[in-house]
């Protein structure tokens, strides 16, 4: 079932009725992204968001769209060096946070 809140942070007073409409499909499917998502990280470690959209089967926008809910849920995080966003190819590089490390994620 679609939460009406969910629909209200996705979409503007002044969206058009197509907007609304797409924000309230967006959220049957944005769970199964993240979950792509986290999934594509713990596999590779570190990774940007075009690396994760090759390995996840997902479009750049779909990842790019995703991983600021996934890190304001505490999921994921942009690395840093020296206090700076690390960046490959032009993206910044993500990593799992430390509280969704598994035991065999840090041993690898």
């Amino acid at each position: 079932m679609i939460k009406h809140e969910d629909v209200k942070l996705r979409v503007r007073a002044r969206d058009p009725l197509s907007s609304v409409l797409a924000a309230e499909r967006s959220t049957q499917f944005s769970n199964s992204q993240k979950v792509r998502i986290l999934a594509a990280l713990a596999a590779l470690g570190t990774a940007t968001a075009r690396e994760i959209g090759v390995y996840a089967g997902l479009e750049l926008v779909q990842v790019d769209r995703r991983l600021p809910e996934v890190r304001k849920d505490g999921m994921a995080e942009v690395l840093q060096l020296n206090g700076e966003d690390v960046i490959r190819g032009g993206c910044r590089v993500w990593r799992l946070t430390e509280k969704n490390l598994t035991p065999s994620a840090t041993n690898s």
